[in-house]
């Protein structure tokens, strides 16, 4: 299969169209355009991203290209990126399971001779710095390891704990909810602090935080507990301001194509009534409007 995408990918380069390059490359599943990003050349004897140099430029030259790159050299690239963009860095880390976390803090240090998670700190400052610390000490359970007992203690930890108690502290009640259980049990114990506080944990952390951190922990609950639901609003994010943000949507589709593109789709539709592929090419009439597009019809 890699033998002949590859040989689908040289025709239509060799074609010259670039409305064929682009469909084709579009076309193809994601892990199948890793392989081909690897085995390009073994197979025609040519560059692949020198090829693609010929007929394509700018962002859309690094969407091409971030779509043939290894995820976790791509992920790299994003966070570092991503430095100073505080909603960017915590979208990303919190997408990815912490296997991969560590992998891009390897690869990080791999390219940039540097620390990730020092590179990071020596950028942010305050609550934000212990809540990305925390993220990056990839303490998160993969898997469901509380009993329903536990679950309920750690609910009535964080009722009958006080105001100030509620911080990124790495040892207090919320922290360890918000970091280290896995996406179904903060849901049950959040059900359960529901029920007893008479208040849910969304309108605690109102109370509580204010200013920016209060967003990223709003944001930070949002995505641990709906990332699909989570990124679909990154995505409107992208298209509502003044200009389209082209990196972030890049970003959105090239990581999440084939994992859960689809359901990020009809998240968008559901939340804004709109379909996603429709407002793109009223927004992005050129040709990196047409590739993105291409991937949504795939990913449908």
């Amino acid at each position: 299969m890699t033998e002949k995408n590859c040989k689908d990918l040289e025709t239509a380069l060799d074609s010259k169209d670039t409305n064929l390059i682009i469909k084709t490359i579009g076309s193809f599943k994601s892990k199948y355009r890793i392989r081909i990003g690897k085995n390009f050349k073994e197979v025609t004897g040519k560059d692949l991203l020198s090829e693609i140099k010929r007929f394509f430029s700018g962002d859309l030259y690094d969407f091409i290209k971030a779509l043939f790159t290894d995820p976790i050299e791509y992920d790299t690239e994003c966070i570092h990126l991503a430095i100073k963009d505080q909603e960017s860095l915590l979208e990303i880390i919190l997408t990815r399971p912490k296997s991969v976390i560590k992998q891009i803090m390897q690869k990080y240090f791999d390219i940039y001779k540097a620390n990730l998670e020092e590179t990071i700190n020596s950028s942010v400052l305050g609550d934000f710095k212990k809540l990305i610390s925390t993220l990056l000490q990839c303490g998160r359970n993969e898997v469901d390891t509380l009993s329903s007992e536990e679950i309920e203690e750690k609910a009535n930890e964080l009722v009958e704990a006080d105001y100030d108690d509620w911080n990124l502290n790495e040892n207090s009640p919320f922290c360890l909810f918000l970091t280290k259980y896995t996406r179904n049990e903060m849901v049950a114990i959040a059900k359960i602090y529901n029920k007893k506080a008479n208040k849910n944990i969304e309108q605690k952390v109102q109370d509580v935080f204010s200013g920016d951190i209060k967003k990223f922990l709003q944001n930070t609950l949002y995505c641990v507990i709906s990332p699909s639901e989570y990124l679909a609003t990154r995505i409107n994010d992208a298209i509502s301001g003044i200009s389209v943000n082209i990196r972030l949507l890049m970003r959105i589709l090239v990581t999440r194509s084939d994992l859960d593109l689809k359901k990020i789709i009809k998240y968008y539709q559901l939340l804004y009534k709109k379909d996603l592929k429709e407002t793109l090419s009223t927004l992005i009439k050129d040709d990196i409007g047409k590739l993105m597009n291409e991937i949504i019809n795939n990913n449908q």
